[in-house]
């Protein structure tokens, strides 16, 4: 699936986490793109997790913190986790360990041009490859700026 821009004058944060096998040690990755698909800020955050739809809504309130922090409107955040996203965009009670952490979401949201939507993980590659890059210790500190080559690869296919 290839990775679609957004409307001029828009901007897409996709997000994902990486957990390692067997421990609660987690890696968010999240991607700020612009209309024009340019690569324009990113971030990376390891967490201790409780479960993989923990670190996933961790990954989307990193997302909407990172728009927040730019101050940006007209913001669609894109994931490859169903639940995390649906419970971004509906009143269902949240499992307890994700209860604040999709609160805050909405809060953010609320005061943010944000929408949410979910993408295959074949569409989300680029945030997975990042997440387990910095999960396992090999993403360089100026992967924005100067992607590795096997980013730079994805981010012109996705």
């Amino acid at each position: 699936m290839i990775w679609q821009a957004p409307n001029p004058g828009s901007y897409k944060i996709n997000c994902d986490v990486a957990i390692k096998k067997g421990s609660s040690e987690a890696s968010v990755a999240i991607l700020l793109r612009d209309s024009g698909g340019r690569l324009i800020d990113g971030l990376t955050q390891s967490w201790r997790v409780s479960s993989s739809l923990q670190g996933e809504a961790l990954a989307c309130r990193c997302a909407c913190q990172l728009a927040q922090a730019r101050n940006l409107n007209m913001v669609e955040i894109k994931g490859d986790n169903k639940t995390v996203l649906f419970l971004c965009v509906s009143e269902t009670d949240p499992p307890w360990d994700c209860n604040v952490i999709i609160g805050d979401i909405k809060s953010l949201a609320a005061h943010g041009n944000l929408t949410f939507s979910w993408k295959p993980r074949t569409a989300n590659q680029t945030a997975h490859w990042v997440a387990q890059a910095s999960l396992h210790g090999v993403l360089p500190l100026d992967w924005v700026p100067n992607p590795p080559s096997a980013l730079a690869l994805l981010l012109q296919e996705h």
